[in-house]
């Protein structure tokens, strides 16, 4: 791994035939990234910090309350 880049871990999911249909044309935007994948990684990210900023999500000593 390059310095300074953070490790990560492959997960697979399921998403319905129109989630995946809208992630693809997102993706054909490049607004949020160039392929199915790099979209929903992006929206993930982006929807865990928001919900960590908004108080919805909070880290306690042990992990994730």
């Amino acid at each position: 791994m390059a310095k300074g880049q953070t490790s990560t871990t492959r997960q697979n999911v399921t998403l319905s035939h129109k989630t995946k249909a809208y992630l693809a044309a997102l993706a054909g935007m490049g607004t949020h990234g160039d392929s199915v994948s790099d979209v929903a990684k992006t929206l993930i990210e982006q929807g865990i910090r928001e919900a960590i900023q908004n108080g919805f999500l909070k880290l306690s000593p042990s992990g994730v309350e």
